[in-house]
Parts: structure tokens; C-alpha cells; sequence
């Protein structure tokens, strides 16, 4: 019900949207789950994603048996692990590929200090306090540019029912057109987000109001309960539908805003003026002179 009200509301900002059936569906909860361990790595890759998944179910796993059978538990916690290592590397790779030094450099570093502050604490508990303090630093870091990672992603959904195309591919669109809007995506996600918690917490305090005053009047909490109940349950709704209107919006506008700065970038070329190529000097051609006979 939630993505068709989506749909629907991306169609009243004037965008024609693909086909929505089960096999949408399922392929956009797919979506989700891969919009996680892409905001922990700003890697786009699908086999990235099926091998996070993979070390966290044998992570999971390995918990689980563990108190089953610890030998069988530890070897499954091992093999876990070395999934996690070979996805850190991949990362590291991609990231640099993608000269995202900024981000690699929070990451690396972040995995530095846990691994670092896990040994020395071994060795002296004063100093291996500093380090965890100094991981627990970074990964405060780290973890401000997973949030900022989950807004440039934000509109994955937008664009996967808007477009025919694939979740790696919806997810990159995401990130590509959101590109310098983070603070108004965030500043929209708030005012709309205070705006529905105030009215909602309004219209409760009507009904519980309303629901008082059928309490005065009858000596039962029965009405002022179902009150209660009744007006969380309209205005709820009404306020829900409301803000899940919010992302088709913002990414109608993103849509509408990129071919709007690529025509300004062109005409801004076009403006400048073009240097002409230097004209070439004709070369005057000398003759040797002629010999005066002695």
C-alpha cells in the first residue's frame, strides 16, 4: 500500500512510472536491503552486497552455535570473518578507484584504531583506553558519513519505481542527482517530520478532549478509549499519507533541477567568448644575394 500510494503520488508530480506488480515488489524490498551495506561502503557492486549478507548470516550463525557447539560456532565465526576482510579490501580497492580518498581515509583509519586499541589493551589497559577512545572517536566520524550516505540513497526507491532499471542502477541514479542537495533533503525530512509529529499530537489531544468529555457525561472510559483510538487512527493516516508524499516530491524537483543546471552550464559556455586561433604571419622568404666579382 505504501509504494503504490508512491507511485501514485509520483505520477501527481508529473512523472510516468513503470509498471508496478509483485515481481516490483519484491525486486524493491531487494532494494533495501541493498541500500545498507552501500551506505557503509559506497561500494555499487551486487556480489559486494550478496557477500555482506553472507558474513552476516555466518556471523549470526556462528553466535547462535556457539553455545551448541563452540568448536563449530568459532569455525564459522572464523570463516565470517574472513569474508569481512576480503569485503574491507574490495572497499579499499573501489574507493580508490573512485578517488574517494576523504571517505577511504575515515575508513582506514576507523579500522586502524579498533584494531590497534584490541592489541595494546592486551599489553597496557591505560593505553589501549586512549586508543578505544580515539576508535570510538572515529567511528562517531564514520558513522556521520553513513547518515550522509543514507541522503545521497535517499530517492533509490523514487527512482527504481519511476524508471525500468536495475537496483544497483537505481541506486547510483540516487546518488548521482542528489549530489549537493543533502542539507535540503535533510531540512525537508525534519520540517515535514516536526509537522506531522505536532499535528498528530493535536489531534490525539482532541480526542482525548472529546473523549473526556463523553467520560463526564456518562461515567465510562469506554467512549473516551475508542475516541482516543478513533482520531490517532484518521488523522494518523491522513498525516502518514502526507509524508510519504515527502521523496516524490524532492525527487521530482531533483529531476526537474538537473536538465535545469545542465542548460545554465551550457549557456555559460555559449557566454564566454571564444579565443580565436592565432593567425599565422606570412614568411617572407630571403634570397641570398649575389657574389661581387673581385
Amino acid at each position: 500500500l505504501v509504494n503504490l500510494i508512491e507511485v501514485r503520488a509520483l505520477q501527481l508530480n508529473g512523472l510516468e512510472t513503470d509498471k508496478f506488480s509483485i515481481v516490483k515488489l519484491f525486486k524493491l524490498l531487494g532494494l533495501q536491503l541493498a541500500l545498507f551495506p552501500i551506505s557503509l561502503t559506497r561500494v555499487f557492486d551486487a556480489k559486494m552486497i550478496i557477500l555482506f549478507y553472507v558474513m552476516l548470516l555466518m556471523s549470526i550463525t556462528g553466535i547462535i552455535l556457539t553455545y551448541l557447539s563452540p568448536m563449530l560456532g568459532v569455525v564459522i565465526l572464523l570463516l565470517g570473518s574472513l569474508i569481512g576482510l576480503v569485503i574491507f579490501a574490495i572497499t579499499v580497492i573501489e574507493l580508490w578507484k573512485a578517488n574517494d580518498k576523504l571517505f577511504l581515509g575515515v575508513l582506514v583509519l576507523t579500522a586502524a584504531l579498533w584494531i590497534i586499541s584490541t592489541l595494546v589493551v592486551l599489553v597496557n589497559a591505560i593505553i589501549g583506553i586512549v586508543f578505544l577512545l580515539l576508535a570510538l572517536g572515529a567511528s562517531l566520524v564514520y558513522m556521520g558519513f553513513v547518515v550522509f550516505n543514507g541522503f545521497r540513497l535517499s530517492v533509490s526507491s523514487m527512482v527504481f519505481l519511476h524508471k525500468k532499471i536495475s537496483i544497483i542502477e537505481s541506486a547510483k541514479n540516487s546518488w548521482e542527482i542528489t549530489k549537493g542537495n543533502v542539507l535540503v533533503i535533510f531540512a525537508l525530512s525534519l520540517v515535514v517530520g516536526i509537522a506531522v509529529w505536532v499535528l498528530q499530537t493535536i489531534a490525539a489531544t482532541i480526542g482525548r478532549l472529546i473523549g473526556g468529555v463523553f467520560d463526564a457525561l456518562l461515567g465510562t472510559q469506554f467512549l473516551a478509549i475508542v475516541m482516543d483510538f478513533v482520531f490517532l487512527m484518521i488523522f494518523g493516516t491522513i498525516f502518514g499519507v502526507f509524508s510519504l508524499n515527502l521523496l516524490p516530491a524532492i525527487y521530482a524537483h531533483l529531476l526537474s533541477a538537473v536538465p535545469a543546471q545542465s542548460a545554465a552550464g551550457r549557456a555559460q559556455q555559449a557566454a564566454q567568448p571564444q579565443m580565436s586561433p592565432p593567425k599565422e604571419m606570412p614568411v617572407q622568404k630571403t634570397w641570398p644575394k649575389k657574389r661581387q666579382a673581385v
